[in-house]
């Protein structure tokens, strides 16, 4: 006579676990409007620090 399979399958896990788990997700919206990250990307070059450093680099001796 041969010995009983060693091997079991695995129980499924009850959909509660889940459930609470899924409850506390936080959803995040992601914004991805070309136009106003290319608007922010050239907000810098036109604050005051950046004016006074170009006045100071282009200055010609």
């Amino acid at each position: 006579m041969t010995p009983p399979w060693p091997f079991k399958k695995k129980p499924t896990k009850s959909r509660l676990s889940r459930q609470k788990y899924v409850s506390n997700v936080v959803e995040y919206e992601r914004k991805t409007d070309k136009e106003n990250a290319r608007i922010e990307a050239e907000t810098h070059l036109k604050t005051s620090k950046f004016l006074d450093a170009m006045k100071l680099l282009s200055k010609e001796d």
